[in-house]
């Protein structure tokens, strides 16, 4: 898919703005915006630019974040009787499931096990 109309150029202006998106927002809502590059180039840039990989990264986890705060914002607003309460369990179902692999290692219910060296124990019988 071509860039055409969209801007394709690395600038340190538009990396902040595409990151501060990216941390409330998903890809595809952040490209959709006016004077935001296409996906394709902000793979790209992941991919071409320094450093850029490593914001991004911590972008997903602010947006992780930031969808497990809006989980107690939709509870208050069931418990108020402002959202229906299937309503409410479905966008929370969704923002629980995209915190989980945004940020698997703060959001998942799984627990690892093991030591500081993340290498499982070793069980010793004697």
């Amino acid at each position: 898919m071509a860039d055409t109309g969209r801007p394709a150029i690395h600038t340190p202006e538009l990396e902040a703005k595409v990151l501060a998106s990216l941390s409330v927002r998903s890809m595809v809502k952040t490209c959709k915006m006016e004077g935001m590059p296409c996906r394709e180039t902000i793979y790209r840039w992941i991919a071409d630019v320094e450093g850029f990989s490593d914001k991004y990264a911590r972008a997903c986890q602010e947006r992780a974040d930031h969808r497990a705060e809006l989980i107690d914002d939709i509870a208050d607003q069931v418990l108020t009787g402002k959202v229906d309460p299937q309503a409410g369990k479905v966008a929370i179902d969704a923002h629980k499931w995209t915190a989980i692999k945004l940020n698997p290692r703060k959001y998942s219910d799984r627990i690892d096990v093991g030591n500081a060296d993340s290498k499982p124990f070793e069980v010793v019988i004697k």
